[in-house]
């Protein structure tokens, strides 16, 4: 039931499916009453969307995400057969492709098991009865927005038999002052080697599981929030 905020809590509420149907009936209640409240924070799950509707793209060869702000043209002109057929994730970004994460505003997937499954190596989704201390027999009202474009880039990256893309056919009115582009992981050129770092601070590959509103919206904007379940 997809009409309904109740229904689609449920289907979100799969992401436990390990814990048993305790913890998943706990975390429909809680997630339901959470998006009714701020509906934004659905963004988070979108690395496992391949999971979540899984029963809705078993036919499909692909699945992917996108922002309601973006404007799609004609996609049989810009996906090519080559994306399609020889990449797992592919990445649409706007020229900025030395930021090595998985852009929230375009990114499609291989409809496969190993790639659907790589959002379990995120503990704000793989763990989310811990997030909310239902293992501790209470809800947690305090609640911190992650960012799908952290943990899950980072992930991606660490799987040895996944092929990423990042392809520059993208536009936007981000500015360079804009703060996404002060956070996340780049490619630089050091002692001529190229390798992943946060510019002028570290080479820390674990950068990526830090990445959340703190650090993504330093001003303020999304982060931190109290809520009742």
């Amino acid at each position: 039931d997809l009409k309904s905020a109740g229904g689609f809590a449920d289907l979100h509420a799969k992401v436990a499916d390990p814990e048993g149907d305790d913890y998943r009936e706990r975390l429909r209640k809680i997630l339901t009453e959470q998006f009714n409240k701020h509906p934004y924070t659905l963004v988070e799950f979108k690395p496992a969307y391949g999971h979540i509707f899984s029963e809705y793209i078993s036919e499909y060869s692909h699945w992917g995400y996108g922002d309601l702000d973006m404007t799609f043209g004609d996609l049989r002109s810009w996906v090519s057969s080559e994306e399609l057929n020889d990449w797992d994730i592919v990445t649409y970004s706007h020229g900025d492709q030395g930021s090595v994460y998985l852009r929230g505003q375009f990114t499609f997937h291989k409809n496969v098991p190993t790639v659907n499954n790589v959002w379990r190596h995120c503990d704000y989704l793989s763990d989310l009865p811990s997030r909310y201390n239902l293992r501790k027999g209470e809800n947690k009202n305090k609640y911190r927005f992650e960012s799908a474009e952290g943990c899950y880039s980072y992930a991606a990256l660490q799987e040895e038999n996944i092929k990423v893309k990042y392809v520059v056919k993208a536009m936007t009115d981000f500015g360079d002052d804009d703060p996404i582009h002060q956070s996340g992981l780049k490619l630089m050129e050091r002692s001529g080697s190229v390798v992943v770092a946060k510019p002028g601070e570290t080479t820390d590959h674990d950068y990526f599981k830090q990445v959340n509103s703190k650090n993504v919206y330093p001003s303020g904007g999304v982060g931190e929030f109290y809520t009742e379940f």
